[in-house]
């Protein structure tokens, strides 16, 4: 009988594990890059995003991913490992924005950003998307 309840608790947390599916960001990810839309389920495609001042921003390198994410700047670190997604534990400045629609804004982003379940790269844009939400950037050139 302990065999039986040992077995079940070791199957579980291998189903568990499965669950909490973890995807490496794509090597082409690495550089800088400027928010240009943004699209939640339900709700039409804004290219708004990519005319805020300052503009919101993401830069890839190695392990870590740092930006601005229009008032407060934010980084995540992957580890020793290669950055993964989600990115749950993403850490940003508390400063007091303008106006409370620029704070809306903000955690608006920084929400989507953590629940961020793929990423991919095409030509000089990089798009990460979960269930219900998709974040498009372009590259900036030196």
């Amino acid at each position: 009988m302990w065999w039986g309840a040992r077995a079940m608790v070791v199957l579980g947390l291998i189903f568990l594990s499965g669950c909490a599916q973890q995807n490496e960001l794509p090597p082409q990810a690495a550089g800088d890059w400027v928010l240009s839309s943004v699209a939640r389920s339900g709700v039409a495609p804004s290219s708004a995003w990519g005319r805020i001042d300052p503009a919101i921003t993401l830069s890839i390198s190695g392990n870590s991913l740092v930006g601005n994410a229009g008032c407060n700047t934010y980084s995540f670190g992957g580890g020793s490992g290669s950055l993964t997604l989600p990115l749950t534990k993403i850490v940003a400045t508390r400063m007091a924005c303008k106006t409370a629609s620029v704070m809306q804004r903000e955690s608006a982003y920084l929400d989507i950003l953590s629940q961020v379940e793929t990423a991919s790269v095409s030509d000089n844009e990089l798009v990460l998307r979960d269930a219900d939400a998709e974040l498009r950037f372009r590259r900036v050139t030196p």
